[in-house]
């Protein structure tokens, strides 16, 4: 326990610190205007839905019930563990189509406002993101639950060299406007996203947890966590939608 917290304390502080110089090469390369205010709204909507259904509302239900799995029936445990990431899989993915289509439609059809316009463009091709950190979330949970605590730490690490690499190679290497910067910055957030998701893959399999499909939805165990899962998501999703409509407003 004593290395974890090791291990935790060291890559937080790396991504506190990392984290100061990314809002630094923002303030440098995209300013305080438009761009910065179309990037917040792009990059928040994933966000939001991490904490509803990654760290927050999944995640929590999840690991007290996989937990208490692991301690009596390990295997049990793992098509828990499976059956959740599946699910959250299969459902994020049906969000993601249907956001994608909605801003789509929105955008050819009543969008006219060239700020507006690009606040959707970036919500467009972050999106996917929405996925890949709800699954980071769940399986940095699995992998706490194992006691191992490195590569769910490193996560916010790897977005932070993405973000930065991406606007200092953008700016400074390759001399991209600002305008055009933007969108490789959301592209490269992509890129961390999976990045983030693949190198927690390795302690899984060390740990003999191997992450494929399955769909054992009615087992008790997972009939537990949805349990314990609906009033969570109820009562965040109130909170996410009021967060993301002030900042609406704000901008």
């Amino acid at each position: 326990m004593v290395k974890g917290f090791r291990q935790i304390a060291g890559l937080t502080t790396l991504s506190r610190i990392l984290g100061m110089f990314r809002d630094m090469a923002f303030a440098y390369f995209l300013g305080a205007g438009g761009l910065m205010d179309a990037w917040a709204i792009g990059f928040k909507i994933p966000n939001l839905a991490r904490r509803l259904f990654g760290e927050g509302a999944a995640s929590c239900s999840l690991i007290p019930v996989y937990t208490q799995q692991l301690q009596s029936d390990p295997d049990r445990a793992n098509t828990l563990a499976r059956t959740t990431v599946t699910v959250i899989f299969v459902l994020l993915t049906v969000i993601i189509l249907l956001g994608e289509a909605v801003i789509l439609t929105y955008y050819k059809f009543f969008c006219v406002h060239p700020g507006t316009q690009l606040k959707l463009t970036l919500s467009a091709i972050m999106l996917p993101y929405m996925l890949l950190i709800c699954l980071v979330a769940i399986l940095a949970g699995i992998l706490n639950a194992n006691r191992h605590f490195a590569a769910p730490a490193a996560a916010p690490v790897v977005l932070n060299v993405f973000i930065i690499g991406s606007l200092c190679i953008s700016g400074w290497l390759l001399g991209i406007r600002p305008g055009t910067q933007v969108f490789i910055v959301a592209t490269a957030v992509l890129l961390a996203g999976l990045v983030q998701l693949l190198i927690q893959f390795p302690p899984l399999w060390a740990r003999g947890i191997n992450i494929r499909p399955t769909w054992q939805v009615r087992s008790d165990a997972f009939r537990k966590v949805i349990l314990l899962m609906g009033p969570m998501i109820l009562g965040l999703t109130v909170t996410q939608i009021n967060t993301l409509a002030d900042d609406f407003i704000a901008l």
